[in-house]
């Protein structure tokens, strides 16, 4: 798995995750698509907003070179268009950094069971918008 941010991110992260394993980190889209196509993680979660590459772009990547990885991508802006957009670009799941906290480990461990998890901003009555 290859998580973004911070080691002290990381940290947080694998708190809730010690079965799972960290086996790379990559600082841009670019080294992004190396280290995937190396390590061939059973996840990835991109950032969307990466220099060299969008999260978009590494997504489209990963699918066209055919890499069994799962992408989740983890974003600062957090919209349904945005949701749909990276549906289509191949990813797993999306989840925006506002909800991290709540949705980023129940996502995880929808998509590496096989599953998609697409988080949005909630909507009026519910706790979580519809996929």
């Amino acid at each position: 798995m290859q998580l973004p941010g911070s080691k002290r991110n990381q940290a947080n992260y694998a708190r809730h995750c010690a079965d799972l394993e960290v086996v790379a980190e990559a600082s841009n889209g670019i080294d992004a698509i190396d280290v995937i196509s190396e390590h061939k993680p059973d996840l990835v979660i991109l950032d969307l907003t990466m220099p060299g590459m969008d999260g978009l772009e590494v997504t489209r990547e990963v699918v066209k070179r055919k890499i069994p990885s799962r992408v989740l991508i983890l974003t600062m802006h957090d919209s349904s268009q945005l949701a749909n957009a990276v549906r289509r670009a191949g990813a797993h799941g999306y989840v925006g950094k506002t909800h991290a906290a709540r949705d980023l480990v129940p996502a995880i461990r929808t998509i590496l069971d096989g599953q998609t998890y697409f988080s949005t901003t909630p909507v009026k009555g519910s706790d979580r918008a519809p996929d």
